[in-house]
């Protein structure tokens, strides 16, 4: 994977971090991610095959310390949940929380979410949440933010009609860029109430550095 800036070749959405697990919690993280894991074929998959149960199915891109996710899969035992997420550490410590916790209706992908969402089906999602991705502060670096007009196409492409996007950052020209990819688009329209969620590890510490809070509840029309 290239992390060139032509458009024929992947630009990587995340900032590349090299921690890995060692030892015993390798070990642990690859046996339950044998049993709770997801590895997507190439040629794309039916995510809700992957649950012992039908219901409405929910996706967060990123979801680091997976504080909303667990909340919301031992909240609501009738919905399935998807995480997606890039970084081994926090896969093994969601899927330690989802052995511990004997859930059904939680699982997780490893992976590129720019990569990924293409090969799931079309109308899949009930819901898509994306909390506070990678802000690529620098401008230069800007090409590099997930949220971009072909990634917003996916999103609208595997939600349902009446399905919500959910999103939030804590940099406000990111928030800028957002509000410009969701204003007067026929796709989406803004819902004035936003959903009750907990607090997030990296909201946490953004609050704690004083930063602004942008958050927006779109729906798929």
């Amino acid at each position: 994977m290239s992390d060139g800036a032509s458009p024929h070749r992947h630009i990587r959405s995340f900032v590349h971090r090299a921690r890995r697990l060692s030892g015993r919690k390798q070990a642990d993280y690859k046996k339950q991610f044998d049993q709770f894991g997801i590895a997507v074929p190439s040629g794309g998959f039916n995510p809700a095959s992957h649950f012992p149960q039908t219901g409405p199915l929910t996706l967060e891109i990123g979801f680091g310390h997976a504080e909303v996710l667990l909340q919301e899969a031992q909240a609501f035992p009738e919905r399935n949940f998807l995480g997606l997420e890039v970084y081994e550490p926090a896969l093994a410590r969601l899927l330690r929380e989802i052995e511990r916790l004997e859930f059904e209706n939680l699982r997780v992908i490893r992976g590129d979410a720019a990569q990924l969402l293409p090969l799931f089906p079309s109308h899949c999602l009930n819901r898509l949440r994306i909390l506070f991705p990678d802000p690529w502060p620098k401008r230069r670096h800007w090409k590099r933010r997930l949220l971009q007009k072909p990634f917003m196409r996916e999103c609208a492409r595997v939600l349902m009609t009446g399905g919500h996007l959910h999103m939030a950052t804590d940099w406000e020209d990111y928030a800028e860029q957002i509000r410009s990819l969701l204003d007067g688009q026929p796709e989406w329209t803004l819902e004035s109430a936003l959903p009750e969620r907990p607090q997030t590890h990296y909201e946490h510490r953004a609050l704690r550095l004083k930063h602004s809070i942008y958050e927006w509840l779109a729906q798929r029309n």
